[in-house]
């Protein structure tokens, strides 16, 4: 038999979201490259990896994006890119 009070129960506490690898730890980054990270899309770090092995430089990355190329290079040093 199926107890209801369980299936309906919810967490009495609740879940903090933690850091994917995509996001790195918001201590490293200014407030301008965090909004880098939303320009780049849902996977900011996919992104940047697929397109720099296409052969793209930090600058056409930047000209692309619309953003500043220094944002481009702190996020590829910070994910060994």
């Amino acid at each position: 038999m199926v107890n209801h009070d369980q299936i309906l129960k919810f967490p009495t506490k609740p879940r903090l979201r933690t850091l994917t690898p995509d996001y790195p730890a918001q201590s490293h980054l200014t407030y301008d490259v965090q909004k880098t990270l939303h320009v780049l899309g849902v996977k900011p770090k996919k992104s940047l990896e697929t397109l720099v092995d296409l052969g793209l430089s930090d600058d056409e990355i930047a000209r692309y994006f619309r953003i500043d190329e220094d944002h481009v290079s702190k996020l590829r040093q910070i994910w060994s890119i």
